[in-house]
């Protein structure tokens, strides 16, 4: 039998149960859509929580996010691997980031461990798009730090090829602007002058779009890859879309790039917008077989593009972050989708 790592873990899930167990009326009925539910008061010092992940979340500060966490903190993302301890968190909130308001429709607390239910969404005005479940532990008159914190959004993520191939382009129109950040600075805008879909035997669905002051791109959808089409008029598998596929793509320097995807998930993106993309690792590899950096990026295909990203390259046995950056605006045409 497995030893329990903590007793605060157990006081904390008891602590939750005992509150669920009060109120047995509660779970017997139909409960109110998410955004009737009335929000609670909270405790000064639990509330202060909510508020600094709040102000850290809209700076992007992945540092002051894993501050808010105890030493083996956990970040239990939906669609996700879970990530633990300060470092681990560190990674996984870099580049994340965005409008941010939570609100508490439950808690429960003793002297040293708590839990909070709660929602969240871009702005109170806005509205809930997903929930929560913090649970957290102090010493005896110290802060709350989080121990757990759990999420996911009230719409499931659009899992699959069928999904994956029917958002490809759709979120691009004659006429849209994408505004990156990165290095605290936007950068020059992204503006499409066309976008149109386009048949082609053999593929699910193909798009061809013109960015101000580049070459038309073709893009194309068989199964779970993304396919472009090159000057040639060859069509050449671009990146995988499905969840656990891994590609190599050679580039004409010779250089290897290996993607690597996880599963599906959706993010909030500018505007409150959620936008599902695919999780991606993309490994560069010189022609000697060297590695010479990595991008961790979230793929949206109805964009065709990242919504965030970290570049690494290698540093003695590790990483080290060279850019990060984050679509920062989403203008001129209805939500992707």
């Amino acid at each position: 039998m497995t030893k329990p790592r903590s007793w605060g873990a157990i006081r904390a899930l008891a602590l939750i149960g005992a509150t669920l167990l009060a109120t047995p009326a509660a779970t017997a009925r139909a409960q109110p859509p998410a955004d009737s539910m009335p929000s609670v008061a909270l405790p000064p010092d639990l509330d202060r929580v909510l508020r600094d992940y709040e102000r850290a979340w809209r700076a992007r500060d992945a540092a002051g996010l894993a501050a808010l966490f105890t030493e083996d903190g956990f970040v239990l993302s939906g669609s996700r691997p879970p990530a633990r301890g300060h470092a681990a968190i560190q990674e996984r909130y870099t580049g994340a980031g965005g409008p941010l308001h939570l609100r508490a429709v439950a808690y429960a607390a003793d002297d040293t461990v708590a839990y909070i239910i709660g929602m969240y969404g871009p702005t109170p005005e806005q509205g809930s798009n997903g929930k929560f479940t913090l649970t957290l532990r102090r010493r005896p008159g110290g802060p709350w730090l989080i121990a757990s914190d759990m999420d996911n959004p009230n719409q499931p993520p659009r899992r699959g090829s069928t999904a994956a191939g029917a958002q490809v382009g759709n979120g691009l129109a004659g006429g849209v602007r994408l505004v990156y950040e990165s290095g605290g600075a936007r950068q020059a805008p992204w503006i499409y002058d066309s976008v149109r879909v386009v048949a082609r035997r053999g593929f699910s669905r193909c798009v061809v779009v013109r960015r101000q002051g580049q070459a038309a791109r073709e893009s194309c959808v068989r199964g779970d890859t993304l396919f472009e089409r090159a000057a040639s008029g060859e069509y050449r598998a671009a990146r995988p879309l499905g969840a656990g596929m891994q590609l190599d793509v050679r580039t004409a320097s010779g250089a290897v790039m290996r993607f690597t995807t996880g599963s599906p998930a959706v993010r909030i993106g500018p505007g409150g917008i959620e936008i599902p993309y695919v999780p991606t690792m993309i490994v560069t590899r010189d022609s000697t077989g060297s590695i010479t950096r990595r991008l961790r990026e979230e793929f949206a295909p109805s964009l065709l593009t990242a919504l965030a990203g970290v570049f690494e390259e290698p540093e003695g046995d590790g990483w080290r972050v060279t850019r990060v950056f984050t679509l920062a605006e989403i203008a001129g045409a209805p939500a992707p989708r």
